[in-house]
C-alpha cells in the first residue's frame, strides 16, 4: 500500500502544524506492515531537509519528543478511525493507486511507500512489508535502504513478526 494519503498525510499534516509550517516542507516515512505495527520513521523525519530537533534548534522551538511520539501513536492508529467515521476507504485507496500507476506509465522513478516482498538483506524473512521504494515503468524498481535506530529496527522486526503471524494463522 502506498502511502500518499491516509497514515503521510495525517503524520506531515500533525507535524507541519506543530512545527508551523506547510506539510509539502515535512518529509517522513511511515513503515512496516499496514497496521498497527506501522511507525513513522523519527529518526530520519525533516522538516526543510533538517532534522526535527535541528529545526527546533534553528527556529527557537522546543523538541519535544513525548509530543512526537504522540503523533506517531495517533498515525498508527489513524486508518481505523477513518474507517470507523466513514465506513471503508475506498477513496483514499483509489487515489493511492491512481498515482502509483501514474507513475509506472510515465516512467517515473519515483519514491513511494509500497509493500513488497523485503529484500533479503534486511534478515527479516519472507514477508512483503511497506519500506521506501522507487517505482518505475517496471514496477518496483529498487527498495531503498533506510537509517533507522536501534529502537525503529526492533519496530521493523515487530512489524515483520507480526506478518508472519497472521501468515501463520492462515497455513492452519
Amino acid at each position: 500500500m502506498v502511502r500518499t494519503s491516509r497514515e503521510s498525510d495525517y503524520w506531515f499534516g500533525h507535524l507541519a502544524e506543530k512545527y508551523g509550517v506547510a506539510s509539502d516542507n515535512v518529509h517522513a516515512y511511515v513503515i512496516g506492515e499496514h497496521g498497527d505495527s506501522q511507525f513513522p520513521v523519527l529518526s530520519s523525519a525533516r522538516i526543510a531537509g533538517t532534522p526535527i530537533e535541528g529545526f527546533c534548534q534553528q527556529v527557537g522551538l522546543q523538541y519535544d519528543e513525548n509530543a512526537l511520539e504522540r503523533i506517531a501513536h495517533e498515525t498508527r492508529t489513524a486508518g481505523a478511525r477513518i474507517v470507523s467515521a466513514k465506513g471503508a476507504s475506498y477513496y483514499g485507496i483509489g487515489a493511492a493507486l491512481v498515482r502509483i500507476v501514474r507513475a509506472i506509465l510515465r516512467d517515473e522513478h519515483t519514491v513511494f511507500t509500497v509493500s513488497s516482498l523485503v529484500p533479503e538483506s534486511l534478515q527479516l524473512g519472507s514477508v512483503s512489508l511497506s519500506l521506501p521504494t522507487i517505482i518505475s515503468r517496471g514496477g518496483i524498481d529498487r527498495v531503498l535502504p533506510i537509517p533507522l535506530s536501534a529502537s525503529e529496527e526492533q519496530a521493523l522486526e515487530n512489524s515483520a513478526a507480526t506478518l508472519k503471524q497472521y501468515i501463520g494463522l492462515l497455513d492452519d
